[in-house]
């Protein structure tokens, strides 16, 4: 049912209170339309933009693109850290609780494929030391399993 018949049908059986009430109605649930539109465009921009970080990476592990500063993967990576942490700071503020844990969650696996041993957690791990230990092939295909991962995310209806 429309905003609009919903406030002529409260209108036209309450006389001219039910006018005034239905046209209340009708711009209430006409804001909260657009307050839920602006909402979903601005986490639609926000999934774009956390999208492109990513996008030279799986330019390489996709398509073997490689960027003209690529020396070996595990350096790739580590030299990528900052615009990716980046990229994940500014997508959680357009989550919801739950979207929240999951990318935090997803960022985790990403950073340390391999978790982190109860011996160790009192140690500062370095992030993504793990893909430097992995033969190569592997890495690419763990990591391209975990970006994906994480870029789900951003699949998220709103």
């Amino acid at each position: 049912m429309t905003d609009t018949i919903l406030a002529s049908i409260i209108a036209g059986s309450l006389g001219l209170g039910g006018a005034i009430l239905g046209v209340f109605i009708g711009w209430l649930l006409n804001e909260q339309t657009i307050d839920r539109t602006v909402k979903k465009q601005e986490f639609a921009k926000a999934a774009i933009s956390f999208r492109l970080a990513f996008l030279e990476l799986l330019l390489l592990l996709k398509e073997n693109i490689k960027p003209k500063e690529f020396t070996d993967f595990p350096s790739y990576l580590v030299a990528m850290y900052h615009e990716h942490a980046a990229a994940i700071i500014t997508f959680t503020a357009c989550l919801d609780k739950a979207g929240i844990e999951r990318i935090n969650k997803a960022w985790f696996h990403y950073k340390f494929p391999n978790g982190i041993a109860k011996d160790e957690e009192d140690k500062k791990a370095f992030p993504l030391e793990d893909y430097a230990h992995m033969p190569k092939g592997k890495a690419e295909r763990v990591a391209l399993e975990k970006i994906e991962n994480l870029l789900s995310v951003g699949n998220h209806v709103f």
